[in-house]
């Protein structure tokens, strides 16, 4: 045991990153492995994630309007499972570059190219980064040193160079290999985005085509997901059409942009109309005055149950034509006399129907509506958890759909009303569709000054799988002694010492993991049971207890926005001559960054810690859910202690509710002496995939020496 010890120790020390100073501070290795540990057995407790729009914000009206794009592109970059951070240069030249950063689903071979901007032309320049999923696969745009890189990108295929030849093989399903790749994906964006400034935003369609052969996983999931998506199409099915109310007798006249977005909603139904099975007779004869320029209301006493009908029909017939890309793209085959490019037409065609429906003003008023009508997750507390999540059979997590669930939080403790909730996800559904007509009109707009657009990737290394042992980061000093600051109204935590933190998970982590059911509060067992499952039992485990088997990311957004920082503040000393290769190019780059996703809390934080006045981040919203990641190994370690005490202090106050949680509910259960549910049964079949980086011959690790003794 002694020997396995020593050899885990040794290869942390060989995984350990680097200071940039040789006469730095030593503890930085250790601090970047630290946060990682921190970070893994954050994510490994559940708590109740908030959503909030961040404070990363501004009222400048053009950095809100690059914000908008920029998030529009990466919305359209990330296909399925990754995210994806942009961000434009600010060199004023002639075109615009778009730089992508991606670690993704497999090594591939990369063919980049030198090309340079036309002499007087702006060129766009947006630098992007995206997370890889992490499904045992690997990445595809690693960085093949250990330094970040930045690379120009070429077509999958020469002939793709001729648009024609490009929109055959997009009529066709993209079919083979060369599309397959992020950097494929990329170049195509690029390419389109292109041909809509050169011709003009009618030229749009192709490029929304290409979206949903490159991203329809990720659009069907969100239609169809289990527990985050099915249950609103399902209600919304459900509502019994004779139940509709009738719109309010004094209901305020709707707005200009209401009115506006009425307008192109019902033109869209009325030139449509003949494709649908609903009868629409009301609906049409307010779209028929609309088209004439006369006096028109979408939702009114007469349209509300053609209203409804409408909205079904049109999330039923979206749903199964983009099942039908994905059997395309599984089989390569389609029923005759049907065309792949049928198929395709038929998703614009519905999906851009529903995209006009949610963006109408006539939805909310409709919503609001039938909201008595409408299944509300939080009247019934035992779906939050359910035994197939306990056990690893749940579905992708996908952020955005849980920040539209109705249990959500939104901002400090407010709930969204429940109709809001449902719009926000018609609104997610149909997110591509939006993405592209934004980016269609911004690049076919005045606002869009470039001659062209070229986008080009940061590649960055890949992340270290060392971690600090769970029991030496607790015996740290990078686990703060004070907790986090609590809520004013939430009762005092208990006093407890390193040492008895650790005896009381190892005593926890090492019972037979059963706990009483004496109690009818569902609620609570489940979440004991959830806690217990994930936490407690991952601590008895080869990965946390030798700091091995690190399975976590480095965001997207962090990986850009310290570059960009770093940037912007060196021009000379270590730092700056070891990345000066990728500093002296992203010396001109935008501090509004577009993700394709809400930044996680320790994104919001950094970001927050890396704002100056000369360098202000703008992002989107974002939320409370923490995840394992770590930190790049070019940030100051000023920051990254910042992190750890900030992250360390948290985790310690989540430690010490659950032990102390734990220790009230097993009291309980002794003097009940009631029955018991194991967990040993739920924990079985999710351990192959948890831990796929099992040591064979190490069953558990006894606490060890202090990596750094507390001061």
């Amino acid at each position: 045991m002694q020997a396995i010890v020593e050899t885990t120790k040794h290869r942390i020390a060989q995984l350990s990153i680097g200071s940039y100073d040789e006469t730095a501070d030593e503890k930085l290795p250790e601090a970047v492995l630290a946060h990682s540990t921190i970070t893994k057995m954050l994510s490994l407790i559940k708590r109740r994630t908030t959503f909030t729009k961040t404070n990363l914000q501004s009222t400048d009206q053009a950095r809100r309007r690059e914000l908008k794009v920029l998030s529009a592109l990466a919305t359209v970059l990330a296909r399925n499972g990754e995210v994806v951070a942009v961000a434009k240069s600010d060199e004023g030249s002639g075109d615009l570059d778009i730089i992508v950063s991606a670690q993704l689903v497999r090594d591939e071979e990369r063919r980049p190219t030198t090309k340079r901007g036309r002499f007087g032309e702006r060129v766009w320049t947006v630098f992007a980064n995206g997370n890889p999923r992490r499904d045992g696969q690997k990445d595809s745009l690693r960085s093949a040193s250990n330094l970040p890189s930045i690379l120009n990108l070429s077509p999958p295929q020469p002939e793709f160079e001729e648009i024609n030849s490009l929109m055959e093989s997009i009529n066709h399903g993209c079919q083979g290999e060369s599309f397959k790749s992020f950097d494929s994906h990329v170049w195509t964006v690029a390419k389109l985005l292109n041909e809509i400034k050169s011709v003009g935003g009618t030229e749009a369609y192709l490029l929304q085509r290409y979206i949903i052969t490159a991203c329809y996983r990720r659009m069907l999931r969100r239609l169809t997901h289990s527990t985050l998506a099915r249950p609103f199409s399902d209600a919304l099915k459900k509502v019994s059409v004779s139940e509709i109310p009738r719109p309010p007798a004094m209901a305020p006249e709707p707005g200009k942009s209401e009115t506006n977005s009425d307008k192109v909603f019902l033109t869209v139904t009325l030139a449509m109309y003949d494709s649908l099975d609903a009868v629409l007779p009301n609906l049409m004869k307010q779209a028929s005055a609309a088209a004439a320029g006369q006096p028109f209301r979408a939702y009114t006493t007469d349209t509300r149950i053609e209203f409804h009908v409408l909205l079904c029909e049109l999330l039923e017939k979206f749903e199964e034509q983009l099942n039908k890309v994905s059997a395309y793209q599984t089989t390569g085959f389609v029923e005759p006399p049907s065309s792949y490019e049928d198929i395709l037409l038929h998703v614009v065609f519905y999906g851009e129907a529903l995209h006009r429906l949610a963006r109408s003003g006539a939805i909310a008023r409709h919503l609001q509506a039938i909201e008595p009508l409408l299944a509300d997750p939080r009247r019934d507390k035992t779906g939050d958890i359910t035994l197939g999540m306990m056990v690893g059979q749940k579905e992708e997590d996908d952020t955005e759909l849980a920040s539209v669930q109705p249990s959500a939080i939104h901002g400090v403790g407010i709930e969204q009303p429940l109709w809001k909730s449902y719009l926000d996800w018609l609104t997610l559904v149909v997110d591509h569709f939006d993405a592209v007509l934004i980016l269609g009109d911004h690049v076919s707009g005045q606002h869009f000054p470039y001659s062209s657009l070229s986008i080009k990737i940061l590649t960055t290394p890949p992340v270290s799988d060392a971690m600090v042992p769970w029991r030496a980061l607790l015996q740290s000093e990078h686990f703060p002694d004070i907790p986090a600051q609590k809520d004013a109204n939430s009762p005092p935590l208990p006093r407890m010492s390193v040492a008895d933190l650790i005896d009381k998970l190892e005593e926890f982590s090492h019972s037979d993991g059963k706990l009483g059911d004496d109690t009818t509060d569902v609620d609570l067992v489940l979440e004991a049971i959830w806690d217990n499952s994930l936490l407690f039992s991952e601590l008895r485990r080869e990965s946390l207890s030798l700091g091995i088997g690190f399975d976590g990311l480095r965001h997207c957004e962090i990986n850009l926005a310290t570059l960009i920082y770093l940037a912007r503040i060196l021009t000379s000393g270590p730092i700056y001559e070891k990345y000066k290769h990728v500093l002296d190019q992203l010396r001109n780059a935008g501090t509004v960054i577009g993700i394709s996703k809400r930044c996680c809390p320790l994104c919001r934080y950094l970001l927050n810690a890396l704002s100056t006045r000369e360098v202000q981040f703008l992002v989107r919203g974002s939320h409370s859910a923490i995840s394992a990641c770590t930190l790049p190994e070019w940030l100051p370690d000023t920051f990254v202690k910042r992190m750890n005490t900030v992250f360390g202090r948290q985790l310690r106050q989540e430690l010490v509710q659950i032990v102390n949680h734990a220790e009230v509910r097993r009291i309980r259960t002794q003097s009940t002496g009631s029955e018991r549910l194991s967990l040993d049964s739920l924990e079985q079949s999710s351990r192959s995939e948890v831990h796929k980086n099992r040591t064979a011959d190490v069953k558990r690790l006894t606490p060890g020496k202090r990596l750094t003794p507390r001061k």
